[in-house]
């Protein structure tokens, strides 16, 4: 399968964006998104999609959408896209909320095993 490829735009630039899985300490997952760097043209770490909040033991396809760090654009894509689909379930740490998500296997079928978390 082709790998998932968005184009998103954050404080005026525009980045041709990956994703790649791995899973935090507790087995939680871990997703990250990967930036295509014209001048080392290569796939360099952007950010993380995911969350990892304490107390919480999640199944192997949901996670904390980390909507505190990540563009907001790149979470409007991927539920427009429909690779990901929200629960209903929110969670506070600090001063952000944080939804709970279901990827869908079509997303993990399109994103790489390994990131450099």
């Amino acid at each position: 399968m082709k790998p998932i490829e968005i184009n998103f735009s954050f404080l005026g630039e525009t980045y041709k964006a990956r994703f790649c899985r791995n899973e935090y300490f507790n087995e939680n997952l871990y997703v990250g998104v990967t930036y295509w760097d014209e001048e080392f043209e290569c796939w360099m770490p952007w950010g993380d999609l995911t969350v990892n909040l304490p107390g919480f033991l999640l199944e192997e396809n949901e996670a904390f959408l980390d909507t505190n760090n990540c563009a907001p654009e790149i979470i409007r894509i991927l539920k427009e896209k429909g690779y990901i689909k929200d629960t209903g379930v929110t969670r506070q740490s600090g001063f952000c909320t944080y939804p709970l998500v279901e990827f869908t296997e079509e997303f993990f079928n399109g994103i790489e095993d390994m990131c450099w978390n």
